[in-house]
């Protein structure tokens, strides 16, 4: 299996007490990472080898496979089977398999279907710098809250009652203080 240039392993939560949210899963019939922490997930495709076998995908090895000379997303930077071999050699245990994980590969492509049939072949109707939208976000809520990050988002709406996707969006934080308000810039296109 190839690296991938994204950092799939940002929508994992490493901390889980469920195994299958706590490791990106390789699938290989798909020629894909599937990761996910309940709240998102994130499907990257990567080439895969006869070699690899499906499964969860140790955190260390995005982390070393990225940091070797020359090997940034390369392809085969690592063979996943038993174990998890880097091209360097270096051997990591894999986590011990858990069918959930397949599960929730089939969840995900459900909802992804659907979300998809929406997308059609037309441009997308929001773009938003996630950035942008997280530094809100914090400057609205309350740090010691338990979803700090939350944001409540009203689109703007034309006179015919349709969404406005050029105007600022609205926001108001999930745990701020009473009035706390703002707005996130669409980035133009």
């Amino acid at each position: 299996m190839n690296i991938p240039e994204t950092l799939i392993e940002s929508a994992i939560n490493p901390k889980d007490i469920r195994p299958h949210l706590r490791a990106p899963y390789l699938d290989v019939h798909g020629r894909r990472l599937i990761a996910t922490d309940g709240l998102v997930a994130a499907v990257v495709p990567v080439l895969v080898t006869a070699d690899d076998h499906a499964g969860a995908v140790p955190l260390e090895v995005f982390k070393r496979g990225r940091k070797m000379k020359g090997t940034d997303c390369c392809e085969n930077a690592v063979t996943l089977n038993g174990s998890a071999r880097l091209i360097d050699g270096t051997q990591l245990p894999r986590p011990e398999y858990d069918s959930r994980s397949e599960s929730v590969a089939s969840a995900v492509d459900g909802m992804l279907a659907r979300a998809r049939e929406s997308r059609a072949d037309r441009a997308p109707d929001l773009v938003i710098d996630a950035e942008i939208l997280l530094s809100l976000a914090e400057a609205l809520n309350r740090p010691g809250a338990k979803s700090k990050r939350g944001l409540q988002i009203w689109l703007p709406r034309n006179s015919d009652g349709t969404a406005d996707f050029r105007s600022p969006i609205y926001c108001e934080p999930t745990n701020g203080p009473d009035g706390a308000h703002g707005l996130c810039m669409p980035i133009s296109r």
